[in-house]
């Protein structure tokens, strides 16, 4: 259920969509219907218009190519494996401690990220954000069928600690 924000945001979305896409078919279609008077004119209309194919081009591929929900959880994870496996190593501690270890920080992380992680699905990318002491942090953004952690190794080290 949608907060009164919440749906404020979405119809604030919705509307600027709107907007930008009515001013892109207008002064497309006002560049059409009028005939250029001379060569610097045509030629502009001919950049515009291809630019505008690149740009509509570029935007089905990314409305298309966005990674799933879960490959986000599966990059968060696998970063927060990273730092698990790096401070465990550093502690000098037994192989079979060590594998157990990484074993259950891998399971907890996957637990923390399915009750605290929230994939929010836009047009043409994916945000994953996650709930942390009450603050909503986006932390990783899809697009192009490729997932990118905003976090580093350092700022999961602080959440974990």
């Amino acid at each position: 259920m949608l907060s009164k924000f919440g749906v404020a945001k979405v119809a604030n979305i919705c509307l600027n969509r709107q907007k930008y896409l009515f001013f892109l078919c207008s002064t497309f279609f006002l560049l059409t219907l009028y005939p250029e008077t001379n060569k610097c004119e045509r030629m502009a209309k001919k950049v515009f218009v291809f630019l505008t194919f690149v740009v509509l081009i570029l935007l089905t591929a990314m409305a298309f190519s966005k990674p799933q929900p879960w490959e986000h959880q599966a990059a968060v994870r696998q970063l927060a494996m990273n730092v698990v496996s790096h401070e465990v190593s550093n502690a000098q501690l037994p192989n079979e401690l060590v594998i157990m270890c990484i074993y259950m920080a891998i399971n907890f992380a996957g637990f923390i990220l399915q009750s605290n992680m929230q994939v929010d699905d836009y047009l043409v990318l994916s945000v994953g954000t996650v709930n942390f002491h009450g603050q909503t942090l986006p932390i990783t953004i899809g697009a192009f069928g490729k997932v990118f952690v905003l976090a580093d190794e350092d700022d999961v080290r602080h959440m974990i600690r």
